[in-house]
């Protein structure tokens, strides 16, 4: 079976994690704390991690993220402006949906989230890598069987685009957010350049990368 977020090779299967996009969704209440209702969170599995890429705009940041009432823990967070993006990792064996709850230190304008379930992969994340490039440009390690995470978010109504990473998601938050997120499944162990680019001139663009290794 091809499995397309693979890099040079084909799915890393039973010897190593693998990554699944589930969905992306968008509020645009101004609020400070967002429900996004029975949302996917891929396939259940007792080793599942359900990966939580979240944007917003404002000078706040995030407090806390639940999946199905599962306190889940930060994984990284980078801000730059009134941009700010983070990611949450948390451990949901069961049920294919679930409410995430992403609740912010203050109001903020909107938010939007990109959802991966990650599995056969340590219990913690890897390294992650942070920017406020525009464009992205970095080189990440991965070993063999290991999988990455990326997401991208700033202050425009610009389309984005990836290489290194397989798009999951590309969409406009509101008015003047967006916000991007992709995966990939290495085979083998590599030093994979990555980038990402935006389409149109940026206000406060904020990247993150992650790795999770295999079990």
């Amino acid at each position: 079976m091809f499995y397309p977020n693979t890099v040079l090779g084909f799915g890393v299967g039973a010897s190593g994690a693998t990554v699944v996009f589930a969905a992306s969704t968008v509020l645009t209440t101004d609020t400070t704390e967002y429900t996004f209702s029975g949302h996917a969170i891929g396939a259940p599995d007792t080793g599942r991690k359900v990966v939580v890429c979240a944007a917003a705009a404002g000078t706040v940041t995030i407090n806390t993220v639940t999946v199905g009432g599962i306190s889940a823990t930060t994984v990284a967070e980078r801000a730059s402006g009134v941009t700010f993006g983070e990611i949450w990792e948390a451990a949901v064996p069961t049920g294919a949906t679930a409410d995430i709850v992403v609740t912010h230190s203050g109001a903020t304008n909107r938010s939007g989230i990109g959802v991966f379930a990650v599995y056969g992969a340590k219990a913690t994340a890897g390294a992650t890598t942070t920017s406020t490039a525009d464009p992205l440009n970095i080189n990440k390690n991965v070993s063999s069987g290991g999988v990455i995470i990326g997401m991208g978010t700033d202050q425009s109504t610009s389309t984005y685009s990836w290489t290194g990473l397989t798009e999951a998601y590309d969409e406009i938050v509101e008015s003047a957010t967006g916000h991007t997120g992709g995966s990939v499944e290495s085979a083998i162990t590599q030093n994979l350049n990555i980038t990402g680019n935006i389409s149109n001139a940026s206000t406060s663009p904020v990247w993150i990368v992650t790795n999770w290794d295999p079990l």
